[in-house]
């Protein structure tokens, strides 16, 4: 064998090796390129056993070839010679479509990438292959024309020792490196065991977390919990205070967190603050612009895309600020913008949701009966617990009743805008309006759509409709006739409203005077909290009245047949206001909290029978449309049908008042929490379509905010609006008593978006809403008996100057909170000696009632009693204020979880707004100021001037019109 023999240039050999020469250069480049984060954080050793991997891998590819190319050019035969250089081009080309690949994508080739881009092919993809096959023909003219430059030769020897050398190259087990968990571009090989020896420093670094972690896991469990707390507190402060969190980030205090695993938060504590104002990371985008991860990731690309996971329109709003920053090698502008387009592509229309359909027109008269917390729980029939509804159970036996009924809400305002607007109200963010005055259906309200089909409409009422602006929403909907009034001599009794017999009675009459097709709508309210009926004045009295009386009312209907050629629906508004028990919870997960009693009775429809299928309010709301409309009516496509029983939706919604979030519900009890602004679900959704049904959400959220321009996203504790920052320091009692229903009432008519209200503690342990120590404005005659000197049975005999009754605070709560979004609870206490006050538990009872109504992120804790105070402030799970008369007390700030500092306003001043700005609580978060009682516009006018946001007043309404101007 002539081992001499020389390759001279020009043959196919030499340009394969050129080829190769210069696809090493370039595939250099590219790492150096695409990977060049990642060398970085690597030692010189480590580099260069890098380096030997990648020679390894590619060196065993280039022997391979280069053993194909010099066997085919001692072959005779044309044919085989040409297919075997063919195979090392289709090689060749392989190394190259990895150096574009590193070059563009970043990553390496592979066929299943490959793959899947020609699957997904669209009309860019071939012009990137277009693009590919111009790039060969190029690289393949650079090394035709070296070629032709470079002058020359190498023997077989050497050729073999190229081969020789790359194979056994390949048999040297160099494991995969991985650094700070991203992989480098190399292959990973056998010999498993020696790839902990080659895991660069990052063992080193696993073993200092470890230590760290190590040393978190020895903490005591007071530790651990103290840990938590603090956590918790970052969380709930980011949400009332967002602005804060990012005019002072690097925050120390925030940076150097852990949770009690050692873990940082700081992340997680700025996308929260992002939930509520998702424009403040483009605003402060210098401070993140070189921030990084404990891993050493940059955070503000993330940062960015949670931003415009929520509001796409910033990515074009803000580009300017962002265009040129570059990470990992890249500009960050384009991936931006791609999301926040791909976000506009998965929207359509609210509108776009909705069909036509042909209507049955069943001409039957229509009695809509709305049975006030009427829940699923309390009916055996409907498979509850209780039965407490044995009449009603027994009337719906002549019906179908329907077993999986859900509330698109918690309270009568939202019972009502769901089942006579088929509208899922929403949370829309701080606002004048009530919820009556701002929704829009899609379509007609119901008493609309009855006027259009040749029906006369009713709606009747014991309570007044000035309430929340019923008034307004009754006729808006299209009930011409209101009766509100004229119930005989009833005696009143919740909300001075008259009971549930002169409602049906006030009914009764109107059907008697019907001479064409009537809709009649109606409101129970007998057992609404605070419990007050002709039985008596809990809840099983209030509730065996409204089930009796219903009982006579249908009896009535019957002699005057009414069955004959009508239809009676019943639905309750919504769930109790009370907490699930543990056997409802266990029977019906979480979606038991919104279950409600529903039925129907009518000539078509069958006696006797039970329909298991899911359904919510809204659905009664397009079933009527179908089963009453004349030709075509629109409806939501996405409805279920109660008369048909056609499902086209296997889940249900609840939203709430004060939070832009919703429960999902199935009928099995499956529930998962959807935070609509984001599009996302939490736990449990699994069991749900998430992206259909968020996005169906989404687009609902978006209609209604799109009808009313002025209505802001922002959560109320954002602190956007500038009624949300007055306070109405007890209601508004200018023609009432404080601290009374009506007073609160009051507030909430007068645009009112936070309350402060006073709590104080009985003899016997017993929270009541009132001020305290004595009772003040009531018709006691004890005056001179202090409230914690007296049993609640006792104090329940006075009554409030305006004639309202003395109530718990834990009855009194689930009606507050209907009114407004954010409350300022005072816990009173007494220096009586006589007087033996836990004031731990007096604490903890109030907390457990402001769990209990789901307002831990609503509510802020404060007391007058130092002691108190101080304990507030120390904890965890609540949202605190440091009460104070005299600046000197400003050091228990740094003591506590306080968010706010209230004071009286005369304490403001340019030298003690100075002092504030210093003082931060235990966990460096800066305070909020609140000044109080301010009831005069050159006041208020003054303390706006210092930087005084929120104020506490008696003159509500005055303020307000001033903050106008």
């Amino acid at each position: 064998m002539n081992w001499v023999h020389k390759i001279r240039q020009n043959t196919f050999v030499s340009y394969l090796l050129l080829a190769f020469g210069v696809l090493f250069a370039l595939k250099w480049g590219a790492i150096l390129y695409a990977y060049g984060y990642l060398l970085d954080q690597m030692q010189w050793r480590w580099i260069g056993y890098f380096v030997l991997e990648v020679v390894q891998g590619d060196g065993f590819l280039i022997g391979i070839l280069l053993a194909m190319a010099y066997y085919a050019q001692t072959l005779e035969k044309k044919t085989a010679k040409v297919g075997i250089q063919t195979l090392v081009v289709l090689g060749l080309l392989l190394v190259f479509s990895d150096v574009v690949a590193m070059f563009v994508y970043q990553q390496r080739f592979s066929f299943v990438q490959m793959s899947g881009m020609i699957a997904n092919a669209d009309s860019i993809i071939w012009l990137y292959l277009l693009g590919f096959v111009l790039g060969v023909g190029i690289f393949m003219s650079i090394i035709w024309l070296i070629g032709k430059w470079i002058k020359f030769s190498l023997t077989k020897m050497a050729v073999w020792i190229l081969v020789g050398g790359a194979v056994v190259l390949k048999l040297i087990p160099l494991p995969i490196l991985q650094v700070s968990g991203g992989e480098l571009p190399v292959e990973n090989v056998f010999a498993q065991w020696f790839k902990e020896y080659y895991q660069l420093n990052l063992a080193e670094q696993k073993d200092k977390k470890s230590e760290e972690r190590s040393d978190f896991l020895a903490l005591s469990t007071g530790e651990k919990t103290e840990l938590g707390e603090k956590k918790q507190a970052w969380y709930r402060y980011a949400k009332v205070n967002p602005e804060s969190i990012f005019e002072q980030f690097p925050q120390k205090e925030l940076i150097d967190a852990r949770d009690d695993q050692g873990d940082p938060y700081f992340l997680q504590v700025l996308e929260l603050a992002l939930s509520v104002k998702p424009e403040l990371v483009f605003e402060h985008i210098d401070a993140f612009k070189d921030w990084k991860d404990n891993n050493g990731k940059p955070i503000l690309k993330q940062l960015l895309e949670f931003a415009i996971a929520q509001k796409p329109q910033l990515a074009y709003d803000y580009l300017s600020h962002y265009e040129e920053i570059v990470e990992s090698n890249e500009k960050i502008a384009k991936s931006l913008l791609e999301k926040a387009t791909q976000l506009y592509e998965n929207k359509m229309n609210f509108q776009d949701l909705f069909t036509r359909i042909k209507g049955r027109n069943n001409k039957k008269n229509l009695i809509l009966v709305f049975y006030e917390s009427a829940s699923a729980v309390d009916s055996k029939r409907t498979g509850g617990l209780h039965d407490k509804f044995p009449q009603t159970d027994k009337i719906a036996r002549e019906g179908r009743m329907f077993t999986n009924m859900f509330a698109n809400g918690v309270t009568s305002e939202m019972g009502h805008i769901s089942t006579l607007m088929g509208v899922e109200p929403q949370f829309l963010g701080t606002s004048l309006k009530t919820g009556y005055e701002r929704f829009t259906g899609v379509v007609d309200g119901l008493g609309q759509f009855f006027k259009k089909q040749g029906y006369n409409t009713h709606f009747v009422s014991t309570a007044s409709l000035d309430f929340l602006n019923q008034r307004y929403f009754l006729k808006k909907v299209g009930f011409d006739n209101l009766w509100e009034k004229d119930f005989g001599d009833w005696k009143t009794y919740t909300f001075n409203a008259f009971p549930d017999e002169a409602l049906y009675d006030k009914t009764m009459d109107v059907v008697r005077s019907q001479t064409g097709s009537y809709f009649i709508g109606l409101q129970t309210i007998s057992s609404h909290t605070p419990y007050s009926s002709p039985y008596g004045n809990t809840a099983d009295d209030a509730f065996r009245y409204m089930d009796e009386s219903f009982a006579k009312f249908y009896i009535q209907l019957k002699k005057e047949r009414f069955f004959d050629n009508g239809m009676l629906v019943v639905v309750g508004d919504h769930r109790k206001m009370t907490p699930m028990e543990p056997e409802e919870y266990k029977k019906r997960g979480a979606s038991a909290d919104a279950r409600i009693m529903a039925f129907v009775i009518g000539s078509g429809i069958e006696a006797g029978e039970i329909d298991p299928n899911l359904y919510q309010q809204t659905d009664i709301f397009y079933s009527l449309l179908k089963e009453f409309g004349t030709g075509d009516v629109k409806v939501l496509e996405q409805s279920n049908d109660i008369f048909t029983k056609e499902i086209k939706r296997n889940w249900a919604i609840r939203n709430f008042s004060v939070q832009p979030k919703s429960t999902v519900l199935n009928a099995s009890g499956a529930s998962a929490s959807l935070d609509i602004p984001a599009k996302m679900m939490s736990t449990g959704k699994e069991s749900f379509d998430e992206k259909g049904i968020a996005n169906y959400m989404y687009l609902g959220l978006k209609y209604q905010k799109d009808q009313s321009p002025e209505e802001s996203g922002s959560s109320i504790l954002s602190g956007d609006q500038t009624l949300a920052k007055l306070i109405a320091h007890r209601g508004d009692h200018t023609e009432t008593t404080e601290n009374s229903m009506a007073a609160f009432i009051a507030a909430a008519r007068v645009g009112a978006k936070a309350l402060e209200l006073d709590v104080s503690l009985t003899k016997d342990n017993k929270v009541v809403v009132i001020h305290g120590p004595y009772p003040y404005n009531t018709d006691c005659k004890q005056r001179n008996k202090e409230i914690c000197e007296m049993t609640y049975e006792e104090l329940r005999k006075c009554k409030l100057t305006n004639g309202e009754d003395i109530f718990l605070f834990q009855d009194r709560l689930p009606k507050i909170k209907t009114l407004t979004s954010l409350f300022f609870i005072d816990l009173k206490t007494s220096n009586n000696a006589k007087c033996s006050q836990d004031k731990v538990k007096y604490l903890d009872q109030v907390k457990q009632i402001v769990e209990e109504n789901q307002l831990s992120e609503n509510a802020i804790f404060s007391s007058g009693d130092p002691e108190l105070g101080e304990k507030i402030g120390q904890t965890g799970g609540i949202l605190s204020a440091l009460d104070i008369d005299d600046k000197t007390a400003l050091h228990m700030v740094s003591g506590g979880n306080y968010i706010y500092v209230m004071t009286p306003y005369r304490l403001f001043t340019q030298q003690f707004m100075q002092e504030l700005k210093g003082v931060k609580n235990r966990y460096g978060q800066s305070i909020i100021p609140i000044a109080y009682t301010v009831n005069d516009v050159f006041t208020y006018r003054r303390l706006k001037q210092l930087g005084i946001e929120y104020m506490m007043t008696d003159t509500f309404k005055t303020l307000a019109e001033e903050s106008k101007k």
